[in-house]
């Protein structure tokens, strides 16, 4: 069971593109890191507001991204397969700025925030690629939340 849990994980972070970029070091300690977990439709991922800032890598499944603004929940965005969650608070270290909710069932590799943290100083590649998802998130969530 270890060795297609380790499997999936090898095969999750070689398919995604952020993460070609890296040397076969760093990817290996990713494999190593990362944790492969099931979520069942309706469960919460991350919680608004929550302290924990590792990054998840969305490996099947569909993710609903919502944000409470002053008087309701806005629906940020959905997520898929090949998708990350969780960068704001994986690289910057701030509070989670949303609440991720799985659709469906979903599988996620999970990696632990100081890794990524350690990562994105060390590799420049990596760490551009994850605040142009940053960006491009923050733009998004701002036509959505400012009236």
């Amino acid at each position: 069971m270890q060795a297609v849990v380790s499997d999936n994980i090898s095969r999750a972070i070689d398919r995604f593109h952020i993460f070609r970029t890296l040397d076969d070091k760093t990817k290996q300690r990713l494999k190593e890191a990362g944790r492969f977990r099931a979520f069942a439709p309706g469960q919460v991922l991350v919680r608004e507001g929550d302290t924990s800032g590792d990054l998840y890598l969305i490996d099947s499944g569909k993710v609903e991204i919502k944000m409470h603004t002053e008087d309701k929940d806005v629906v940020l965005a959905e997520l898929g397969q090949g998708e990350l969650l969780g960068e704001v608070p994986a690289i910057t270290g701030v509070k989670r700025t949303s609440t991720a909710t799985a659709l469906e069932m979903v599988n996620a590799v999970i990696f632990p925030a100081e890794l990524i943290r350690e990562i994105a100083k060390s590799d420049a590649d990596f760490k551009q690629a994850v605040l142009k998802i940053i960006e491009t998130r923050a733009v998004d969530t701002m036509s959505k939340t400012v009236s």
